[in-house]
């Protein structure tokens, strides 16, 4: 079985958006150049960990939609908080939601 089906790999996920976020939309390319990886790379890794500790929000891709990989929460006052994503690793990633939409 994959690593990224298991149960507890679900349980590391370390993005948890705080309530006041209802939709989640990422867009990025699957066949990226280098400095635009990061985001495909995260998509693979962490969606499915998003998934898990976030039900009540929406998660939405934008695959090969897009010029540039970014990220766009939406929250229940109807602001929008936008990242762009290029030249980030996952990892860089993953600190910025946590740490901008993390609870």
């Amino acid at each position: 079985m994959p690593l990224r089906r298991t149960f507890f790999y679900l349980q590391q996920g370390k993005v948890k958006f705080r309530d006041n976020v209802h939709v989640f939309a990422m867009g990025f390319h699957r066949n990226p150049a280098e400095e635009q990886s990061g985001a495909r790379d995260f998509v693979y890794w962490h969606w499915a960990q998003l998934q898990y500790h976030n039900p009540k929000v929406q998660l939405v891709k934008h695959v090969d939609k897009v010029i540039t990989p970014f990220a766009r929460a939406y929250l229940n006052d109807g602001r929008e908080v936008l990242f762009d994503l290029d030249g980030m690793r996952r990892e860089e990633i993953e600190k910025t939601l946590a740490k901008t939409l993390g609870k």
